[in-house]
């Protein structure tokens, strides 16, 4: 049984995916895509190819997961994935 994972949608992808969260199995961050992807008719806003699309972040218990390991990312029961846009840096 794969690692039961709770999802965040904030900002516009919350309007995107008509949710604010929802909770999903899988092992890695990919897998969960995927999955987020198919469910909430996302194709093409959460990737674009192998990477976010810019000002886009992807965070896995608060850490932007492209900086680390991916699509690659081993999740954990418990977990918690945030898929943010647009990113807004302070300045």
């Amino acid at each position: 049984m794969s690692p039961h994972v709770r999802v965040k949608f904030l900002l516009h992808f919350r309007e995107w995916a008509g949710a604010k969260e929802t909770e999903l199995e899988a092992a890695t961050l990919g897998e969960l895509i995927d999955k987020v992807e198919h469910r909430f008719h996302l194709e093409g806003k959460i990737l674009a190819g192998a990477r976010p699309p810019p000002w886009t972040r992807i965070l896995v218990n608060g850490r932007d997961a492209m900086l680390t390991e991916g699509r690659e990312t081993r999740l954990e029961s418990g977990d918690q994935v945030a898929f943010v846009y647009p990113f807004m840096d302070g300045g």
